[in-house]
Parts: C-alpha cells; sequence; structure tokens
C-alpha cells in the first residue's frame, strides 16, 4: 500500500515550535513509518517579544514573524520534512481572541482541505493554559466537523498549568530512538530559548519549561 494510500498526518501548530516542542519525534517516526506529514502553522509568532517584554523594535513583530518562518523551516528539515510540507495561515494572534470569526474558520477549514485526505490529526488539546493555543483548537474542531471529516484526533499539551485532569485517552508515543533529531530541531527555534533581542531580559522558554520536551524519551497525547 503507498503512503499516498494510508492518507496523511496533519500537525496542527498554533505557532512555530509547538509542532516541534509538542509531536517532534512522532513527525519523525510517521515519516520514518513512510507517512506524509503535513504541519500547518496558524499564527506568526510576531508577537512573542512585545507581549512579554514590549520590545518593538530590535527585532519589530514584522521582523520576528519573518525569523520564526525560517525557525520553522529549519526545525522541519531536521525532522525530515520539506518546504511543501509546511503551510503559513499568518493570522495575527488578537484575531484568534473571542468566538471563531467565520473568515478564520474558512482559513482553517481549507487549509485542511488542502491535505486532505488526513487520518490523523494532532492539535493543541482544549484545556492547554495558553489562550491562542484554546483558540486553535476551537478552530480546528468546528472546522473538521464543518468539512464532515473523521480523523484520529490527538491533542498535545504544550502548558498544562492549570489543565487539571486532561480529557480522552492518553496515548504514550515512543520517541526514545528519534529524541536526537528532537532535540536539534528545537535548538533551531533559537528566537524562542535564546536571547535574540539586546532589550531581552530572558528566553521566552527557559531551560525548565523546555526539560520535559528535550529529554523525555516519550510524547504524550489525548485521544
Amino acid at each position: 500500500m503507498s503512503s499516498v494510500s494510508r492518507g496523511n498526518i496533519l500537525v496542527i501548530a498554533p505557532h512555530p515550535d509547538d509542532e516541534t516542542l509538542a509531536c517532534g519525534g512522532t513527525i519523525v517516526k510517521r515519516l520514518r513509518a513512510g507517512w506524509p506529514v503535513k504541519v500547518v502553522f496558524v499564527t506568526d509568532g510576531r508577537r512573542a517579544y512585545s507581549a512579554l517584554f514590549g520590545i518593538e523594535t530590535d527585532p519589530t513583530p514584522e521582523e520576528l514573524a519573518a525569523i520564526r518562518r525560517d525557525e520553522a523551516h529549519a526545525a522541519a528539515a531536521v525532522l525530515g520534512l520539506g518546504h511543501d510540507d509546511l503551510a503559513f495561515l499568518g493570522i495575527a494572534e488578537g484575531a484568534l481572541e473571542g468566538a471563531p470569526h467565520p473568515i478564520l474558520l474558512e482559513t482553517v477549514a481549507q487549509a485542511i482541505d488542502d491535505v486532505m485526505p488526513v487520518v490523523e490529526l494532532f492539535l493543541p488539546h482544549p484545556l492547554d493554559g495558553h489562550a491562542t493555543h484554546r483558540a486553535v483548537h476551537a478552530l480546528v474542531t468546528k472546522a473538521v466537523a464543518e468539512l464532515a471529516l473523521a480523523p484520529v484526533l490527538y491533542h498535545y499539551l504544550i502548558w498544562d498549568e492549570g489543565a487539571g485532569e486532561p480529557l480522552g485517552d492518553p496515548v504514550e508515543i515512543d520517541i526514545a530512538d528519534v529524541l536526537e533529531a528532537k532535540r536539534t530541531a528545537i535548538e533551531c527555534y533559537r528566537s524562542q530559548i535564546g536571547q535574540l533581542s539586546p532589550q531581552q531580559p530572558c528566553p521566552v522558554l527557559n531551560a525548565a519549561f523546555l526539560a520535559p520536551f528535550r529529554g523525555s524519551p516519550t510524547e504524550t497525547f489525548w485521544r
């Protein structure tokens, strides 16, 4: 059976880096097993420095968006993904606040429809502690329903503060044999794990936060 006839694996990332942190090892495993994997980046992450540090120049939000896009391409290459396996929707984070806008919903639905058939879909958990992640979950699940699709849904947690008991059945995927590739891909996101700006007091993601993603031989999802 060819990989095309088996369908696609689709990973939905609210920001560039979420795909690697949550699913990096799984992406490598699925690719090595012959499955085509596609990644959709919903937002461009341009507000990370302005929201956290009040930094509006060096880099500007536009410059940061371009940097994060380049980082996503570099991380994807480490994981084994090609340029055409990635889609960047470029939605501004503020646009995701409140009820899903029909245009945003249409954009997400079209991105999913573009990679049909989808047999497995990885998306943020509804209890993720980041508001943008929860908004993306709402958009994706609504789009899947409107498209009348029935892929296997795997929910991942990046920010689990206050999540309580995650919903659904946990599934652990063993990534011990590809963990080094995941670690290398994480290092591509220098804007998030390092100090890119002279005005920056600390990295966006500190070492303690990154430790489980860098060190765990498994990735956990909820179905």
